[in-house]
């Protein structure tokens, strides 16, 4: 609260405004008490106003999130075992029919004439590598499922029995 002299109220207005910043604002503006007008202009005196300023409270908050790390440990005979599985559901027949079959339900949804679509797709996926990716993926979702474990887990398992077996042929 400040106290403030003015003729009027716009004068008054003025004079709290010079008070003010970006964090304290003019509330509130009253007259509390009448000034003398004075006989022609001699010992004329203001008003007085009660000049109410807030100051408006300003604060960050900044908030991170705490990691959440989850670690799996499996034995070493266990990631050798899934490993091993890996290796022959990448080889086995049934895994090879069913991407198969996965790429011509495929390309037969994709419209058009089905045979030179699938025939395309095939082709395609079998001369890029995606052919290959796809068994690869096929065969790391079968275990992930069959050991509770996500396909990044199994990935990785997977990866790192291949850097081994590279390691045992040098």
């Amino acid at each position: 609260m400040i106290i403030i002299q003015a003729f009027d109220m716009s004068e008054a207005e003025i004079q709290a405004q010079k008070h003010t910043s970006k964090t304290i604002v003019l509330k509130n503006l009253k007259l509390i008490a009448t000034g003398k007008k004075g006989i022609l202009g001699m010992g004329k005196t203001p008003n007085r106003y009660e000049a109410e300023l807030l100051q408006i409270a300003v604060a960050e908050v900044t908030y991170k999130r705490k990691a959440k790390i989850s670690i799996t440990v499996l034995p070493k005979e266990q990631c050798s075992s899934i490993y091993e599985q890996f290796i022959q559901l990448e080889n086995d027949e049934q895994t090879q029919n069913a991407v198969r079959d996965a790429i011509m339900e495929r390309a037969a949804r994709a419209g058009g004439n089905p045979y030179a679509n699938i025939a395309n797709a095939l082709v395609r996926s079998r001369t890029s590598g995606n052919y290959d990716q796809a068994v690869f993926d096929y065969a790391v979702r079968r275990l992930a499922t069959k050991y509770g474990l996500s396909e990044g887990q199994v990935r990785k398992i997977v990866e790192s029995g291949k850097a081994g077996a590279k390691k045992q042929v040098r």
